[in-house]
C-alpha cells in the first residue's frame, strides 16, 4: 500500500498540489470580490490580488458581516493546500536522502549508467535476480528515475564523466559496472572516468566494467585498443544490440 502511494505521489503530486494552488486561489479572488460587493467596498484588482495571496499565511482570517461561501473555504483550504506543499517537499528531501545513504553501504554491487530503455530493463533485470543495483543517470528529468527509485534502487544523477558521480555510486566498491550511454564517443568518455578513478581508489578483484557500442566492429576494435594499453581493471566493450537480440534475462553474465 505504501509504495502504491508513493508511487501515486511521485507520479501526479505536483500537479494535484499545482491545481489544489489555482482552484484555492481563484475561489478566494472570488470571494473576496463578493464581499465587496456585498459590502460596498472598492478594493483594487492588485490589492484583491495581494488578500487572496495572504489567504495561504492565515491572514484575513477575522471579516466583518456575512463571508461568501468561496471565500470561506479558501481561507481554511490556503493553508492546508501550503502546509501539504511543504510537508510534501520535506518528505522528498528525506527520501533522496535516505536513497544516498542507502549506496554507502553498498559492497560487490552493479552500476548501471544511463538509465535509458536499456539501462532500465538492465537495472530491473538485476535487481529482480537479487543484487544490489546503484543507478548513474545524466538527465534528472528522466521519469525512470522515479520508478528505479520506487524498486528500491539509488538513482545518482549526474554525467558518469564525473569521479564524483562514480564515487557517489561507490564504483570502486562495485563487482560489475554497466555501461548504457548510446553513443560511443560518450561510452569512451565514460572509459577514461573510470579509468581515472581506478589510479585513485583500489577496485574490487573480480570488478569488471562492460561498455555497449553500437556494432561488433567498434567493439573489437575498442577491446584490442584498450588491451594494447593495459588498464587496472576488467574492461570489456561490447555490441548493445545484443541485448535486443538476446533478451535481457541472458545477460547474468553482466551480473554474477
Amino acid at each position: 500500500m505504501r509504495r502504491r502511494f508513493w508511487s501515486f505521489w511521485d507520479r501526479f503530486g505536483r500537479a494535484l498540489l499545482l491545481l489544489a494552488l489555482v482552484a484555492v486561489f481563484a475561489l478566494g479572488f472570488l470571494g473576496i470580490t463578493q464581499y465587496a460587493d456585498s459590502h460596498g467596498l472598492q478594493i483594487p484588482m492588485g490589492t484583491r490580488l495581494y488578500i487572496t495571496a495572504s489567504l495561504f499565511l492565515l491572514e484575513n482570517g477575522s471579516l466583518d458581516g456575512a463571508i461568501p461561501w468561496p471565500l470561506e473555504i479558501a481561507r481554511w483550504a490556503a493553508p492546508l493546500v501550503l502546509a501539504t506543499a511543504a510537508v510534501g517537499t520535506l518528505v522528498a528531501v528525506v527520501r533522496h536522502r535516505a536513497w544516498s545513504l542507502g549506496t554507502r553501504r553498498m559492497v560487490g554491487h552493479v552500476v548501471v549508467i544511463g538509465l535509458g530503455e536499456r539501462g532500465w530493463r538492465v537495472a530491473r533485470t538485476a535487481k529482480l535476480a537479487g543484487r544490489q543495483v546503484v543507478v548513474v543517470e545524466a538527465d534528472a528529468a528522466n521519469a525512470k528515475i522515479a520508478a528505479a527509485r520506487r524498486l528500491g534502487i539509488p538513482v545518482v544523477v549526474g554525467s558518469a564523466t564525473d569521479v564524483s558521480r562514480l564515487r557517489a555510486a561507490r564504483l570502486s566498491h562495485a563487482a560489475r559496472a554497466i555501461v548504457l550511454v548510446g553513443e560511443t564517443s560518450a561510452t569512451t568518455a565514460i572509459a577514461g572516468a573510470v579509468a581515472e578513478l581506478s589510479a585513485a581508489a583500489s577496485f574490487r578483484p573480480e570488478f569488471c566494467c562492460f561498455l555497449a557500442v553500437p556494432d561488433d566492429d567498434v567493439a573489437r576494435d575498442l577491446n584490442a585498443l584498450m588491451h594494447d594499453q593495459g588498464t587496472a581493471f576488467q574492461r570489456e566493450f561490447f555490441p548493445g544490440e545484443i541485448a535486443v537480440r538476446y533478451g535481457f534475462q541472458n545477460w547474468g553474465f553482466l551480473f554474477f
